[in-house]
């Protein structure tokens, strides 16, 4: 069961969704069809993934929809914004 206020590693997300692998979950994160934090650069890169978030995008996976749905650059910056907010 997935915690909505919790958040989830790549790894985690990629054993939740059932993946071999966790580049997936960077793919969909960069191109936007997966909400995520993004802490570090480049090599050092990690995503944080809110439960709500991975539950949103499980749905439209399990319908074959990830491609089809990415969210505005100022829908994440909203949404990143207030998770921040909630973190400190």
């Amino acid at each position: 069961m997935i915690d909505p206020t919790k958040f989830y590693s790549s790894v985690e997300a990629k054993e939740i969704i059932g993946l071999k692998s966790r580049q997936f979950i960077s793919r969909w994160v960069e191109e936007g069809q997966l909400l995520a934090i993004t802490t570090g650069k480049k090599i050092g890169k990690r995503y944080l993934i809110r439960g709500d978030w991975l539950e949103d995008f499980i749905k439209r996976y399990k319908q074959g929809l990830p491609e089809k749905y990415k969210y505005s650059q100022e829908k994440i910056k909203k949404i990143l914004e207030k998770a921040i907010k909630e973190l400190k």
